[in-house]
């Protein structure tokens, strides 16, 4: 039976919501979770992002997906982000879920000097383990993190195939309508190297 991975990581940020007291802000149900495909299998590259619907060009006061209204969009980049280990994929989520805003308005947090990470990337990173350490203590057992506990391959194959949403992001150049946009499956041949 296909796995519905998006579905999947909003579940995580519903529990992340209400287990974690720096991010009992967010509102799952108002954040769009899709796939995104790296371009290239390797370790370096982007993992995740999310997306303010205000202050990004082309943004509104919302996003909008099929009647469904949102104030982020966050990304993962499969197969990268699903290729690191659980810790890392759960500090991942953690670190995009930090980034929103204090106040859920459509804006990013901004730490000091004004900036997403603050004046240290290394800083933040260390909040983020501490968090994810904090976290896992409590909830690491929780069987809905269980898909993160395999690899790739061995979801695809524990599971079968993988689908969820696939949104273009606002502000890219507009492509064709294709036939997986929206929810979509993720191929076998999308793992190769």
């Amino acid at each position: 039976m296909p796995f519905h991975y998006t579905a999947a990581l909003e579940e995580v940020l519903l529990d992340l919501s209400l287990h974690l007291p720096e991010l009992q802000h967010l509102e799952p149900h108002r954040v769009l979770v899709s796939m995104a495909e790296a371009r290239q299998r390797t370790r370096h590259g982007i993992y995740a992002k999310v997306i303010p619907s205000r202050g990004y060009p082309g943004g509104g006061p919302e996003f909008s997906y099929e009647g469904r209204k949102a104030l982020y969009l966050m990304y993962f980049y499969l197969p990268r982000f699903h290729d690191q280990s659980f810790q890392g994929k759960v500090s991942t989520i953690i670190h995009e879920c930090y980034h929103i805003s204090p106040a859920f308005d459509g804006k990013i947090r901004r730490l000091e000097g004004g900036k997403a990470h603050g004046r240290s990337l290394r800083s933040y990173e260390r909040l983020m383990d501490q968090l994810t350490d904090r976290y896992l203590e409590t909830r690491g057992d929780w069987k809905h993190l269980g898909f993160l506990r395999l690899t790739t391959e061995e979801l695809i194959r524990d599971r079968g195939s993988l689908y969820g949403l696939r949104i273009q992001e606002p502000g890219s150049r507009p492509r064709k309508q294709q036939a997986g946009d929206g929810p979509r499956r993720w191929r076998d041949d999308c793992l190769s190297s």
